[in-house]
């Protein structure tokens, strides 16, 4: 069981609580000082999100920012940013006293920001802001994806993508999985319920502008009298979109 503290009683913050709590672990949520009214509407309506419309898990601890010294008394195992992009500062400014060098950070917000006159990623600032108060933090994790806030309160199956600096990790776990299950998105079917289309979508989304039409091949395939077929170690809908970008179609090939 783990400590998770949220900060930031937005709809994601506090989507997810969900399956923080209901994976066993000690979740707070907090609201920022612009949240008190919707901290205590929440807990009036025994932990009703109304902008999520969603009851949130019971054993989810709610309070409002006033708490934070209390509930940082002990540093938590995670510390989870649920802000906007244009309370990173504040955020900072409230919890740099309060964290060590041991302290997860994970981050929901979205968007970049500016640092220096340059454009940066979220977790780049909050790290370059910790290390200005003199806290070399650098265990700092980002959670993105294609999953909504009101999707995740209600458990709707989807996919996120988690961005580390900590890179062994991910690759140890790809690659234990594809030798013991043949493919990695076998052992993530097996092991994490990973919706096998939803993740070949996902993976299969890249840029292929580099592709150039090969004419040629194009014509040789059309003189071909007989049925064809393609083989395939992907999806369907990405072979369709390498043919695609060939200037193929289905039925061409």
């Amino acid at each position: 069981m783990k400590n998770i503290l949220i900060i930031g009683a937005g709809a994601m913050g506090s989507a997810f609580s969900v399956p923080c709590v209901e994976n066993n672990n000690n979740v707070s949520l907090i609201g920022t000082h612009l949240e008190d009214s919707l901290i205590e509407t929440i807990k009036s309506k025994n932990n009703f999100h109304p902008k999520l419309n969603v009851s949130l898990p019971s054993k989810l601890k709610v309070e409002k920012i006033e708490k934070l010294d209390d509930l940082m008394k002990e540093i938590p195992d995670v510390l989870v940013v649920g802000v906007s992009s244009i309370g990173i500062d504040w955020f900072v400014d409230k919890i740099a006293d309060k964290i060590d060098n041991k302290t997860s950070l994970v981050i929901l917000t979205k968007g970049l920001s500016i640092v220096n006159k340059k454009l940066s990623t979220i977790s780049d600032k909050i790290k370059i802001m910790l290390s200005e108060k003199g806290i070399e933090h650098t265990n700092i994790s980002a959670i993105k994806g294609p999953c909504l806030a009101a999707g995740l309160a209600n458990k709707i199956r989807t996919s996120t993508l988690i961005a580390s600096p900590n890179i062994d990790e991910a690759k140890k776990l790809q690659t234990d999985y594809f030798y013991k299950y043949n493919t990695s998105l076998n052992g993530l079917m097996i092991h994490h319920d990973i919706p096998p289309q939803e993740f070949l979508k996902y993976v299969h989304t890249i840029d292929l502008s580099f592709m150039k039409e090969d004419k040629i091949m194009r014509d040789e395939l059309i003189n071909l009298d007989m049925e064809k077929f393609i083989f395939t170690n992907g999806s369907a809908e990405h072979a369709e979109n390498i043919l695609s970008c060939l200037l193929y179609t289905s039925d061409a090939a």
